[in-house]
């Protein structure tokens, strides 16, 4: 055997648990929350709104909106209760406040099993149309 193949048997029992550690890490960084936006069109708005004034709907607003972009979010709740829309509610709100929107539509939430961790949803980010505002140029 070579001196650097025995060198690496004989640290062996001390590189397993590393290994293992590592391995974990992969695990729980790859079960993690996932948000993910995609714009619309490449016009960029500046916000105007703060996060707690960002409005949320379940259906359609009745006022005229501009859809800004979609979210599509798979959101990894740990301990032992699975997780519901109003646990991801504040970080949504920050996401369509930095956008430039003004509010934001539920379009769809797959609720897990008791036994589940995992929540997705899926959302529109939108802006009211308001006469007298005109769009940013690009």
């Amino acid at each position: 055997m070579t001196k650097a193949r025995n060198g690496l048997i004989k640290n062996l029992p001390y590189l397993c648990p590393v290994g293992v550690i590592a391995l974990g890490l992969v695990i729980i960084v790859g079960c993690g929350t996932s948000l993910q936006y995609v714009r619309n069109s490449t016009i960029s708005y500046a916000s105007r709104r703060t996060p707690s004034e960002v409005k949320i709907f379940y259906s359609e607003p009745k006022l005229q909106y501009e859809s800004l972009g979609i979210i599509n979010w798979d959101y990894y709740q740990p301990g032992w209760r699975a997780p519901s829309i109003t646990d991801i509610l504040p970080q949504l709100r920050k996401k369509v406040s930095e956008e430039g929107g003004d509010a934001i539509i539920i379009r769809k939430q797959e609720i897990p099993p008791l036994t589940e961790r995992n929540l997705r949803v899926i959302a529109e980010v939108i802006r009211y149309k308001v006469q007298g505002i005109k769009k940013p140029k690009k």
